[in-house]
């Protein structure tokens, strides 16, 4: 199992991209993944993932589920959380 982190771009920003944390962490339970932690409205996911995807891939397959429940396009970017961690000098 690896740890990610998911930054959704430009939610909660106005009114037209609201996502509410608890509904995110639900949506991200229902793609598979474990572990889910939201930080504030920010739209960063720290998650678990036990699978093959590359963070490409689940890039693809959380914006592909965003656009089928909320109907609008979401830029998403996955980083592996120890390969995030040290380039932010962020601790946990």
């Amino acid at each position: 199992m690896k740890r990610y982190i998911a930054v959704l771009r430009g939610i909660n920003v106005g009114e037209k991209r609201k996502v509410l944390m608890a509904d995110l962490k639900r949506l991200f339970v229902s793609l598979g993944f474990t572990n889910i932690k939201t930080y504030i409205q920010s739209g960063n996911v720290i998650f678990v993932r036990d699978g093959k995807e590359d963070c490409t891939e689940i890039a693809v397959k959380v914006e592909q589920e965003i656009l089928r429940s909320y109907a609008f396009d979401l830029p998403v970017i996955v980083r592996a959380f120890d390969e995030f961690k040290r380039g932010t000098g962020w601790s946990d």
